[in-house]
């Protein structure tokens, strides 16, 4: 259960109860939170969540299965949206953090447009409790391959399950979510800094942050679909184009907007662990 800890000094009485609530601001708070929701994300739909695996599934070769594994991959069928996107399969993806945090707010302050408001400075570091991600495969249900895992169309599906499972892409991932988070909170003088505030606030700067960890692995997407015309055509050089799609140029093409904190590891396109992750998608 989350906690937060105040300070214990006492309070004069003629000071009464905005003096306590200047005290609980500038003491630290420990919490706890996550970005993820698979419903209010759209990925479980009703009755879902007790829906046997796609049979499939149990018969993906090694590769594939790490891949399924790694990637918590689900196959489900649904034409009317495929008809909809006017496409034969995609690919869905969504980044889930699960963290713990230990906020420092700064002494609050009156907002000077409105005194009865009031607004603090909060400094949070966050400790990673789980970083992983959730991939849904969307096919029609006309698509019966006599070998599905040997089928362009699902090896392509998995290099996109690959692009979003790349240990670079995990790494760049907890370089990004676990920066201190810095942040304001605003509170009425009537109600107080409470805990679900400055949960909010820290959640808000953290879906931020996923937002756009999940905008890098759609413009990766968006390439991979641009060069394999949606995987209907090989790629002339997989090495090429997999290990470059997340070194520092990639990233600077895509604009992406933590540059500045990642650290060199996550850089390292001749990782053997890279190389080996996109073996099991080629076509035999």
């Amino acid at each position: 259960m989350p906690t937060f800890s105040f300070c214990t000094a006492p309070v004069p009485a003629c000071l009464g109860r905005w003096a306590f609530v200047a005290i609980a601001a500038c003491c630290c708070w420990i919490g706890e939170g996550s970005n993820w929701d698979a419903k209010a994300q759209g990925l479980e739909a009703e009755g879902d969540a007790d829906a046997a695996p796609h049979p499939w599934i149990a018969t993906a070769p090694p590769g594939i299965a790490r891949l399924i594994d790694q990637g918590r991959v689900r196959i489900v069928i649904d034409d009317q949206r495929l008809s909809a996107a006017g496409l034969h399969a995609l690919t869905e993806f969504r980044l889930q953090y699960d963290y713990g945090y230990r906020a420092q707010p700064k002494r609050p302050r009156p907002m000077a447009e409105d005194p009865t408001q009031m607004q603090t400075e909060v400094v949070a570091t966050l400790r990673s409790k789980r970083i992983d991600c959730e991939h849904t495969i969307v096919l029609k249900k006309g698509f019966l391959p006599i070998k599905p895992w040997e089928h362009p169309l699902m090896l392509h599906e998995f290099d996109h399950v690959s692009i979003s499972t790349d240990p670079r892409f995990l790494k760049i991932a907890k370089d990004v979510l676990e920066q201190p988070v810095r942040c304001s909170v605003q509170w009425t003088k009537t109600d107080g800094l409470t805990k679900q505030l400055l949960d909010r606030a820290i959640k808000d700067a953290v879906s931020a942050r996923i937002v756009e960890l999940e905008r890098v692995v759609q413009a990766n997407y968006n390439e991979l679909d641009r060069v394999s015309d949606q995987g209907q055509v090989n790629l002339k050089d997989r090495y090429r184009f997999f290990t470059t799609l997340y070194g520092k140029e990639r990233l600077r093409a895509c604009e992406f907007l933590y540059l500045d904190v990642l650290r060199s590891a996550a850089q390292d396109s001749s990782d053997k662990d890279v190389l080996e992750h996109y073996l099991s998608t080629e076509t035999p």
